[in-house]
């Protein structure tokens, strides 16, 4: 009788998509009653009695424990085959099925000399198997706009003592990261401005390592090509350049022109990083360029936003309402982060650097190798992970997996503040989403005069499309400001949101150089944090409506609630918009034919 066979023993081994080993699961083997397993050692056991089918469920236990256990990971449920020994047959356990579209997975069935060997793989639900792993115990802030993220990243960089390294996309010299006094003459703000500080850095005996995308046709600034030339000032400078080619327009469409015209050099290195020390890293969308700064405001007439050679009779104008500034209001984040994340930071940083050093032979000699980072101590209650997006010869695509993953996930709100929004990839996913889930909030902030251009809108309409499609009712919104200048005349101005931020559900965030576009999911060089930390996603939520809403009391947290006024300010501001109001304002961007290839703008 089936009660009478001999127990066969099952060791499972349960772990993280990078093999970390997830400790205090539960395992449950179902057939007519159910068990569940004991944990001993680093495997959990349990006797299987009998042959047939079994029903196994195995579940992380997520956000309890400590180590990977931590980790909100997806339950596995499948169904195993057992086949008991007899005369001249030995055991065999299968894995017969899993429902459709399940990750996590039996990945290994071993026999042993009392039963098998199980290897689980349960799959994350916010993190991606793609690249570095998730890392527990980091400190993370979000920094709104550039007064805020440049201040910090000066403040940090004036406090190293061994090592600075950036990525940047391009590199302007006499972008200031501090800006005290807007009427200052230029030899005055000089100290402020990105290369003086990194040339004073590394002048105290700090090795100071700049690492620039080689973008066609573009020389290497001066001051940086005299860093990478003289030998002796602790200051290295490399190039990169990103090798990956492709069509300016849609092959299928214009299979004759994209072959006239051939493949082009369109991508580049986009990350923006910093990290010092290796204790402390700022990962974002903000290039080290003049115009990547404002406050949050974002005020038409602020002189510090005028270029760096203007001077202070100038600035006095637009302080007074006479001139304009130079750069448009600009809205963006950066991330700062403490704790074990910030070695895979460095990591990136090391693996790029190393990269040209070795594929440029004498042409670096002059620059020096960079080390594996040490680990990184613990400093708060973060979950992150380090996601890229990396062309040939690294070829890596976490970002893409780390949106989608997210989307599939939400269920009251998905929010979004983006330079573009042009991804296929992203559409269909938040389509799918608000299919599954009628009551889930979608809010889309990007640039309207973007994804009304000629260039750049075929496919934000499309991507608008699939998603109307499924909510009749959606639109996208752009930031608006309004003000008077000096002599009346009213101003109406667009915010340049040169954002790239997502946030689901006030639980998970991520943010970095990666816009919503294909081109930056599957060819550009790119670099996102991804974020699981409830309390600082609610608190960077709040923090940005209130930007967004006129500081409105009504926004508590709740996000129903904070909806209703959300859209109130918007249906409010549709159409127009007047001096101190908030800035939100819906649209619907322009229908437009797909004629450009879709990672071409």
């Amino acid at each position: 009788m089936a009660d009478e066979a001999p127990v066969v023993t099952l060791r499972f081994r349960i772990e993280t998509p990078h093999g970390q080993p997830i400790r205090g699961a539960t395992l449950i083997l179902r057939r007519a009653g159910q068990a569940q397993a004991e944990e001993i050692d680093d495997a959990y056991v349990i006797g299987l009695r009998g042959e047939g089918d079994f029903q196994l469920f195995v579940e992380a236990g997520n956000g309890r424990g400590t180590g990977a256990s931590a980790f909100d990971h997806r339950t596995l449920r499948t169904t195993l085959f057992h086949r008991a020994p007899a005369p001249g047959r030995p055991p065999d356990l299968k894995v017969l099925a899993a429902p459709p579209g399940q990750v996590s997975r039996v990945v290994q069935v071993e026999a042993t000399a009392d039963g098998f060997a199980v290897r689980v793989v349960l799959d994350y639900l916010w993190f991606t198997p793609v690249g570095t792993p998730p890392t527990l115990g980091n400190r993370t802030a979000v920094l709104i706009d550039g007064e805020e993220a440049w201040g910090a990243v000066a403040d940090a960089i004036e406090a190293a003592t061994e090592r600075v390294h950036v990525t940047t996309w391009l590199y302007q010299e006499t972008a200031e990261l501090r800006r005290p006094d807007p009427l200052a003459e230029p030899a005055d703000r000089a100290g402020y401005t990105a290369h003086r500080m990194l040339q004073d850095t590394a002048g105290r005996g700090v090795t100071v390592r700049l690492l620039l995308w080689d973008a066609p046709f573009l020389d290497m600034p001066e001051g940086a090509q005299e860093a990478a030339e003289n030998l002796t000032d602790n200051f290295e400078v490399l190039q990169e350049a990103n090798v990956a080619r492709g069509n300016l327009l849609r092959p299928d469409e214009y299979p004759l022109f994209s072959k006239l015209l051939g493949a082009w050099p369109l991508y580049s290195f986009h990350q923006k990083t910093v990290m010092v020390d290796g204790k402390i890293g700022f990962c974002g969308g903000m290039n080290l360029k003049e115009n990547d700064w404002d406050a949050p405001g974002h005020t038409l007439f602020d002189p510090r936003r005028a270029r760096f050679s203007r001077v202070a009779d100038f600035r006095r104008k637009v302080l007074g309402r006479l001139e304009a500034s130079d750069h448009a209001p600009r809205h963006d984040f950066m991330a700062r982060v403490q704790g074990p994340a910030v070695a895979h930071l460095e990591e990136n940083f090391r693996e790029r650097w190393n990269h040209v050093r070795e594929n440029h032979g004498e042409a670096w000699c002059g620059s020096s190798a960079v080390g594996a980072p040490p680990p990184v101590d613990v400093a708060g209650g973060s979950a992150v992970q380090v996601v890229r997006t990396m062309p040939p010869p690294y070829g890596e695509r976490g970002i893409l997996d780390v949106y989608l993953r997210a989307i599939g996930t939400a269920r009251r709100l998905i929010y979004i503040e983006d330079q573009f929004f042009r991804s296929t990839h992203v559409s269909d996913a938040i389509a799918d989403a608000v299919r599954t889930w009628p009551g889930l909030h979608v809010v889309v902030v990007t640039v309207r005069s973007y994804a009304d251009s000629v260039l750049q809108s075929g496919w934000s309409w499309e991507c608008f499309r699939r998603i109307q499609a499924r909510r009749p009712d959606f639109e996208l919104y752009s930031l608006v400001i309004t003000e008077v200048d000096a002599g009346s005349q009213v101003h109406v101005r667009e915010v340049d949101i040169h954002a790239k931020l997502m946030l689901v559900d006030d639980t998970f965030l991520t943010l970095g150089s990666c816009n919503i576009n294909d081109r930056g999911f599957e060819l550009e060089g790119e670099i996102n944090l991804a974020i699981v930390d409830p309390a600082l996603a609610r608190e960077t939520r709040l923090r940005l409506w209130r930007e967004h809403l006129a500081h409105d009391p009504r926004l508590t947290g709740d996000i129903d609630a904070d909806m209703l006024v959300w859209r109130e300010h918007a249906n409010r501001n549709r159409g127009a918009s007047t001096e101190g109001a908030s800035t939100v304002v819906p649209f619907v961007p322009v229908e437009r034919n797909t004629m450009f290839d879709r990672f071409a703008w």
